[in-house]
């Protein structure tokens, strides 16, 4: 009987690990989604900066 208690809750240790890593997951899209535009345009600045330099 104890055999299948462990087993038991290792599947739910699972289950709460897999939700954790699903919850972060969305919130890193949702991140990427609603800042992704000023990120691109922070590193193309940076780009545009640092390419005259390069060619010195």
């Amino acid at each position: 009987m104890r055999r299948k208690s462990s087993h038991s809750e290792r599947g739910q240790t699972l289950v709460e690990y897999a939700l954790i890593v699903a919850f972060a997951s969305l919130i890193v899209i949702a991140f990427l989604t609603f800042l992704g535009q000023d990120i691109i345009g922070f590193f193309s600045t940076v780009t545009n900066t640092l390419s005259p330099a390069a060619g010195s």
